[in-house]
């Protein structure tokens, strides 16, 4: 577990998705070293990249100072980023982004805890793939490449972004798959391990490969290999095109995230 997690537990009670996808993003920024600034229960992890998906306010801005109103505003002006809301309603807070910047509507994203006792032998069957852990240089370029395509940021940021990641497959508890069909790559995912509960994120499948059943055959797996290391939980963060699945698999608890753009220059593709 990195620093940066453990400094957030006292926030985690798994297993619940929203606490779970902070602590996953802070491990990421603690591997690459991206900076993290904290104004009281608002928190940003700045990378610098262009691109609002990896930079991110996290927590509430309601109980902030006139000085450190001052200072978000600041670094929102100066860089696309998101902004996630804890548990609060999705209005609180809007009014203060929205004085300075075009808040840009809520996207769509709900956060959801599955049980893993799923029975999933026959979708797991039905679609022909294989998993491949990540663990070259090149392999980590071509899960670039796939999200790129899926969400819309330039080749290179992704790579970027993940820059310290150990790729030491008994190091760390954030792996990496791509997803190949007939020796092709089309898709990729992450597995994040925290708090004894199991994440799914970033997973995407190349528009083109879309609505064949492999996302649904690939979950179906991790709840296989989730289920058989352990875990009773695996929670994820959906986007509206990856719903569908939802018609295989009834998640315990699906919970909406209040996500905002608040990006001056660049929006979000989220399908």
């Amino acid at each position: 577990m990195s620093s940066l997690a453990r400094v957030d537990n006292a926030y985690l009670s798994a297993p619940c998705s929203i606490n779970h996808l902070w602590a996953y993003l802070t491990h990421l920024a603690y591997m690459s070293s991206w900076s993290r600034t904290q104004w009281g229960e608002l928190s940003y992890l700045y990378s610098g990249i262009p691109h609002p998906l990896f930079n991110l306010f996290y927590g509430d801005v309601d109980t902030l100072s006139a000085t450190q109103k001052i200072e978000v505003s600041t670094l929102a002006k100066k860089t696309p980023s998101l902004w996630l809301q804890k548990e609060k309603p999705a209005d609180v807070g809007t009014d203060f982004f929205s004085e300075f910047l075009h808040l840009k509507n809520s996207i769509p994203v709900h956060g959801l805890t599955f049980e893993t006792a799923h029975k999933v032998g026959n979708l797991v069957s039905g679609t022909e793939f294989h998993l491949q852990q990540i663990s070259t240089y090149e392999e980590l370029s071509t899960f670039d490449r796939i999200s790129a395509a899926c969400f819309g940021h330039e080749a290179g940021m992704a790579l970027e972004f993940m820059r310290g990641l150990s790729l030491k497959k008994d190091r760390n508890a954030l792996q990496l798959f791509l997803i190949y069909q007939e020796n092709l790559a089309v898709g990729a995912f992450q597995l994040f391990c925290h708090e004894g509960v199991r994440g799914l994120y970033w997973a995407c499948v190349l528009p083109q490969y879309q609505q064949k059943g492999i996302g649904t055959a690939v979950l179906a797996r991790i709840f296989q290999e989730t289920q058989s290391h352990g875990f009773n939980h695996l929670v994820s963060s959906f986007m509206p095109s990856c719903m569908g699945v939802l018609k295989h698999f009834i998640p315990r608890e699906i919970r909406p995230l209040h996500l905002y753009a608040i990006s001056p220059t660049q929006t979000l593709s989220h399908g």
